[in-house]
C-alpha cells in the first residue's frame, strides 16, 4: 500500500503540468534569457574558431541548431506557456541530435565535456523534468553503449581509453544528481502550487460567506429606511430590481448588476436624517421644509462614503437625484457627468415613485408612466437609457405590475 501511494506521487510529479503565474512567467523569461544568451554566444564563438581553421561541417551545424532551437523554443515556452509541451520534446529532440553527433565524431571532450555535463540538470531545469529526465536517459544509455562497447573502436575518434572508462560513469552520476535536485524542487513546487488553490477556495468561501453577510446587512438598512415611510414599502427593493433588469439589457457583468443592484437597495438611506413629520406628510411641503428633504441624497452619501462591504455605495445615494439636463440636486452634474449607476437608479427610481400610492397622490397607470418617460428624454432621463427602459415595459420584459 505504501508502495503504492510513493509510486503515485512520484507518477505526479513527473506528469503534472504546473500553470506558471505571472511572477513564475518573468522568472522563466530570466532563466531563458540566461540560457539563450550562453548558447547564442557559443554558438558565435564557434563560427569564429571555424573561420580561423578548417572545422568539420557537423560540428558547426549541430551547434548552429542547437542554438536555433534554444532561441525559438525558448522564445515560444515564455511568450505562449500552453506550447511549453511541444516546445520542450522539440527541444529534448535536438539536444539528442547534437550530443549523438558530438559523441561520434568526438567532440565530446575538451569543452564540449562541461556541455555535456551541464546537459541533465539544465534540460531538467529548463524544458521541463521529464522531457529532461528522457533525454538524460537516453545519452546515459548512449554514452554507457558507446564508450563501453567495441563501437567506439569502429569510429575514427581520439579517446582515450581512461575518457571511455570514466566519463559514462560520470555523467550517470551528474544525471542522478540533477535528477534528485530538479526532483525535490518540483515536488516543492507543486506542494506550494497546491497550498495556493487550497487557500484560494478558502478565501473564495470566506468571500461568500461575507458576501451574504452583507447582503443581509444591505437589506436590513434598506428596510429599516423604506419603514420610515408607510407609503413607500418595498420601494428600495423594487428600485434595485428595476436597476439590475436595466444593466442586464447593457449587457454588464453579473459582478457589475450585483453591485448596482447594491447600490440602489440603499439610494434612499439618507432619508434616515429627514424627520418623520417631514417624510410622512400629507400635502405640498413648505419653502422651509422641501430643502430638508433635497438633504437625503448628501446625508446618504456621507453615511456609505466609508463603507467597503461593497463597492461604491455611496454613487447611487448621493447622485440618483441629479437630471440629465443639470438642473438636478445636489451637484447639479450634466449629461455623462453623472455616475451611469446614478443615471441608472434615478431612472428607476422615478418608475417606482409614479407606479406607487404616496401620501400627496394615488398611483399612475402604465399609459401615464410611459408618457413622462418619453417627455422627460434627454431632460430628466438620461436619452439612451430612457429608450431601453421605454422598450423593456413594453415588451413586459420590465413588469411594473409584479414587483
Amino acid at each position: 500500500m505504501k508502495q503504492k501511494k510513493k509510486w503515485k506521487k512520484f507518477k505526479q510529479v513527473f506528469f503534472t503540468t504546473i500553470t506558471n503565474e505571472k511572477q513564475d512567467v518573468i522568472d522563466d523569461r530570466k532563466i531563458m534569457a540566461v540560457v539563450i544568451a550562453a548558447v547564442t554566444l557559443t554558438c558565435m564563438w564557434t563560427l569564429w574558431k571555424s573561420t580561423q581553421k578548417m572545422v568539420q561541417p557537423a560540428l558547426l551545424v549541430s551547434t548552429i541548431l542547437l542554438a536555433f532551437t534554444f532561441i525559438v523554443c525558448g522564445t515560444i515556452s515564455v511568450v505562449k506557456p500552453n506550447r511549453q509541451r511541444l516546445t520542450g520534446v522539440i527541444s529534448s529532440v535536438a539536444i539528442a541530435v547534437v550530443f549523438t553527433l558530438y559523441t561520434f565524431y568526438g567532440f565530446n571532450q575538451g569543452f564540449a565535456l562541461l556541455w555535456s555535463l551541464m546537459v541533465p540538470y539544465a534540460s531538467m531545469t529548463v524544458i521541463g523534468l521529464l522531457d529532461g529526465a528522457i533525454v538524460t536517459m537516453y545519452l546515459c544509455i548512449l554514452f554507457f553503449v558507446y564508450f563501453w562497447t567495441p563501437l567506439h573502436a569502429m569510429f575514427s575518434t581520439s579517446y582515450s581509453e581512461v575518457y571511455c572508462s570514466r566519463f559514462p560513469m560520470l555523467f550517470f552520476l551528474c544525471s542522478v544528481v540533477s535528477l534528485y535536485t530538479n526532483y525535490k524542487l518540483k515536488q516543492a513546487k507543486l506542494h506550494q502550487y497546491r497550498e495556493k488553490e487550497r487557500l484560494k477556495v478558502a478565501i473564495e468561501e470566506e468571500r461568500r460567506k461575507i458576501g451574504k453577510i452583507t447582503m443581509q446587512t444591505i437589506i436590513s438598512i434598506s428596510n429599516a429606511v423604506d419603514a420610515k415611510d408607510s407609503y413607500t414599502k418595498k420601494h428600495s427593493e423594487r428600485v434595485a430590481k428595476y436597476s439590475k433588469i436595466i444593466a442586464n439589457e447593457l449587457r454588464w457583468s453579473k459582478k457589475e448588476q450585483e453591485n448596482l443592484y447594491n447600490m440602489a437597495l440603499l439610494h434612499d438611506i439618507g432619508k434616515i436624517g429627514v424627520p418623520d413629520a417631514i417624510l410622512n406628510k400629507h400635502g405640498q411641503l413648505t419653502d422651509e421644509e422641501f430643502p430638508q428633504i433635497r438633504k437625503h441624497p448628501v446625508i446618504g452619501g456621507q453615511i456609505l462614503k466609508d463603507f467597503t462591504i461593497a463597492e461604491d455605495l455611496s454613487v447611487g445615494a448621493f447622485y440618483h437625484h441629479e437630471r440629465f439636463d443639470g438642473k438636478g440636486y445636489p451637484q447639479g452634474l450634466k449629461g455623462e457627468e453623472i455616475p451611469i449607476e446614478a443615471r441608472i437608479i434615478g431612472i428607476a427610481d422615478s418608475i417606482d415613485a409614479m407606479n406607487s400610492d404616496r401620501v400627496y397622490r394615488g398611483k399612475k397607470d402604465i399609459s401615464y408612466i410611459l408618457e413622462q418617460l418619453e417627455a422627460g428624454k434627454g431632460t430628466q432621463f438620461d436619452p439612451n437609457i430612457d429608450e431601453i427602459v421605454i422598450a423593456l415595459i413594453k415588451k413586459g420584459k420590465l413588469r411594473l405590475d409584479i414587483f
